[in-house]
């Protein structure tokens, strides 16, 4: 019975195994067709993200093209050959729709309409930007056929603004793209990691198995649990979806890079002349007009750096800089920029600083400077009728910091309430219409936000439709000792003068008042010229008059005239201000001792003053910066100018000439070589993207051929202005760095240290 028994449990051991085995085979089955799902999952995404790979790269060429229909807006002032330039913009244009079409094209053949619309929305936005840039091209073209090259210098910039807009914006498809492509990725580990749990529930059953069943159990168990194979491939999807956005990353910053040369090149020419013509005989009209030439250069220099900055922010790389500065000269320039503009609006533009608020900070006067010319100019664009008025008051910290409060207030439009929170927000407006009429890529303000919360501050508004509005920003400076940019001269002549001023403008009158009080005059405010003509009749006496031009019933020239019936310029000199041109009344120049330009700088209206009652030739403007002829005799040295382009050498040439140097041009880095093999040089001004052979690759060779103590020193003078150019320069071995458009005083810091390298 036993032996029996026995094969009984034989055949259960068997039957056992048997239900086992078929277990382990249904097992192993299940496992190799959850391998084989993870698989073509992983198949199916890399494959779509390989067609997704395709579109960057696409993109990326229809970014080439617009940087070919930009380029003839920009090279007609070089070539001068309008028709072979407008031809050129014609093809560049149908490639670049032609593309813009066939990438529209390919994402509905894949996939249904709503599942790509965004992406359409953008490339439609990109090709609706083209075209306005295309108009501004075109408007630039037909200003050169009319000989009018101001006009269409002036539409460049716009144009560029608007090819910059393309960029950015195929730029962030191509983000959005990546975005897509790391979402596919995402959602494809995470399905892949539910079928792997369920694969290691089954792979813990088959290890259970193996406790009863032979090693095949285990061998196989072991194979399902060490695929390999699904880790090479998902690590390989991410391998190349990191170095698609790298790729794209690259891009941007390669244009980045060759925007701010082509733009800072020719910035340098003008900038560069500017100074060359200071160093000439001015009237103090053309004198005030170069100047005014050089802020706005300075000012447009600034634009170029902000819109290279604005990638920085972006990517939270942007660093602020600290320097002492004058706050009434910072807000005075800032002003001076839109004069043209409220001029021909008719409206009005002032300030007023609280007594409180300390003179000289210590900040990043630049962005200060840009926030503001954002405010200002958002304020001038949505006004018709009144004014604008800059309002700057403090409130003290602790023992050096300050929060300054500034607020732009204007007469304008207005703004909805439900309308305010788009303000802040990139490529947001108001409306449409908004756009339409007043244009703007809606980035001023998101720009201002970004840079007063780095400067320690916040930025916001209140408004009323209809009633005008009042941005209002915030940020945090340390006090300094005033820097002298605009000394007031003979402050004691106007201590206890009397003064008359006729301004109909209450903001203007008061903000007059307000000053020559703090002069030490005795101020006599009225709202019209008849009032003022009263007083005169009444046998009121005063020092001095200041009349507002235009005024209602009777405007200040017609009150001069009257005026003059009653006390001659001696006895009564008159200070005329507007903001129409003074050649309009040149006629009746014999009328007024002194004519001063909307809005009025306290410093010049102060010196303007004292130097009429102090009897003194007026001096109109700050006086530049002069070139010092006896530079040479002072530093001798022999100088090397690398530069390929033919407005950058004659400016270098002629500051250096004006300093007493004799330089030699080289057009590029090969001529440089030849220039040095010739005859030895102290000193190589090295730009760095020449023909042939570039400045880094020159310094380089330089570097080889001559020992540190036999070759000159090179110094890169370059429009190139990203992050990184300065180290690159110096791990080729350049000695010093000075960036396009050149400043003179960096000029002769430079050719002073090197004198005195040289001489040690």
């Amino acid at each position: 019975m036993t032996q029996p028994g026995k094969k009984r449990k034989i055949r259960k051991w068997y039957l056992v195994y048997y239900v086992l085995a078929v277990f382990d085979l249904v097992t192993i089955c299940t496992s190799l067709y959850l391998n084989h799902q993870i698989m073509k999952k992983y198949s199916i995404s890399i494959d779509e993200n390989e067609e997704w790979s395709k579109r960057i790269l696409h993109y990326s060429m229809i970014s080439r093209f617009a940087i070919e229909v930009n380029a003839p807006g920009n090279n007609v002032f070089d070539t001068g050959n309008i028709e072979a330039e407008s031809q050129k913009l014609e093809i560049a244009l149908n490639h670049f729709n032609d593309n813009i079409e066939e990438a529209k094209n390919e994402l509905l053949s894949h996939y249904a309409k709503e599942e790509v619309d965004i992406y359409i929305t953008y490339l439609d936005q990109a090709e609706s930007s083209m075209l306005e840039m295309v108009s501004e091209a075109n408007l630039i073209f037909t200003f050169l056929k009319r000989k009018q090259r101001k006009e269409a210098g002036s539409r460049m910039a716009t144009m560029d603004q608007k090819y910059a807009d393309v960029v950015v914006i195929l730029s962030d498809l191509r983000m959005l793209i990546g975005d897509k492509q790391t979402a596919l990725l995402n959602n494809q580990r995470t399905q892949s990691e539910k079928l792997k749990r369920i694969e290691y529930v089954i792979a813990s059953c088959v290890i259970l198995i193996i406790m009863f069943i032979i090693l095949y159990g285990h061998t196989l168990a072991k194979k399902m649990i060490n695929d390999e194979n699904e880790k090479e491939r998902y690590l390989l999807a991410l391998k190349e979806a990191k170095e698609a956005a790298e790729q794209a990353t690259k891009v941007k910053s390669e244009f980045l890079a060759n925007m701010s040369h082509e733009i800072r090149t020719p910035m340098n020419g003008v900038m560069g002349m500017t100074s060359l013509l200071f160093d000439t005989k001015l009237t103090s009209e053309q004198r005030d007009f170069a100047e005014t030439i050089r802020t706005s250069s300075d000012s447009l220099l600034t634009i170029i750096n902000d819109i290279l900055d604005f990638s920085k922010i972006e990517a939270g790389k942007m660093e602020l800089e600290e320097q002492e500065f004058n706050l009434r000269d910072c807000i005075e320039d800032s002003l001076d920029l839109m004069a043209a503009t409220v001029a021909k609006k008719k409206l009005d533009l002032v300030y007023m600083i609280d007594e409180q608020t300390p003179s000289g900070l210590i900040s990043d006067v630049s962005r200060l400077r840009q926030i503001l010319v954002n405010l200002i100019n958002n304020a001038v664009k949505f006004t018709s009728i009144g004014e604008v008025t800059v309002n700057i008051f403090s409130k003290r910290l602790n023992e050096s910091n300050y929060e300054i409060h500034f607020a732009v207030k204007d007469t304008g439009i207005g703004i909805p309430s439900d309308k305010k929170d788009k303000l802040f927000k990139s490529f947001s407006q108001v409306d449409a219409s908004t756009t339409r009429h007043y244009g703007g890529t809606g980035l001023g303000l998101v720009i201002c936000k970004r840079l007063t919360e780095m400067m320690g501050g916040r930025i916001w508004v209140e408004s009323e439709k209809g009633k005008g509005s009042v941005f209002s920003f915030t940020i945090i400076a340390k006090a300094c000792s005033c820097p002298p940019n605009h000394k007031l001269i003979d402050h004691e002549i106007l201590t206890g003068k009397r003064v008359l001023i006729v301004e109909d403008n209450e903001t203007n009158q008061k903000i007059l008042t307000l000053q020559t009080k703090a002069w030490g005059m005795i101020a006599q405010s009225v709202y019209s010229a008849k009032e003022g003509l009263q007083l005169i009749k009444n046998g009121e006496e005063f020092d001095i008059a200041i009349l507002d031009v235009q005024m209602p019933q009777m405007d200040g020239l017609t009150l001069a005239k009257e005026i003059r019936k009653y006390k001659d310029s001696k006895r009564l000199p008159i200070i005329m201000f507007s903001s129409i041109d003074q050649q309009k009344v040149t006629s009746c120049d014999d009328l007024y001792s002194a004519f001063l330009f909307k809005p009025l700088k306290s410093s010049q209206l102060h010196n303007t003053i004292a130097s009429i009652l102090g009897k003194r030739p007026l001096e109109v403007g700050p006086k530049s910066k002069q070139i010092e002829p006896s530079m040479c005799e002072k530093f001798p040295l022999q100088i090397l100018v690398a530069e390929d382009n033919i407005v950058n050498q004659k400016v270098a040439l002629k500051v250096l000439q004006k300093m007493g140097y004799d330089a030699e041009i080289a057009n590029d880095g090969l001529e440089v070589i030849d220039a040095l093999e010739r005859q030895p040089f102290d000193l190589v001004l090295m730009d760095m993207q020449m023909p042939n052979m570039d400045g880094i690759q020159a310094t380089r060779k330089i570097c080889k051929m001559w020992s540190s103590e036999r070759r000159p020193r090179i110094i890169a003078m370059t429009a190139n202005a990203m992050q990184g150019d300065k180290e690159k320069c110096f791990e080729a071995g350049m000695d010093d760095y000075i960036s396009k458009p050149i400043k003179l005083d960096e000029l002769t810091e430079v050719l002073k240290k090197s004198y005195l390298v040289k001489s040690v």
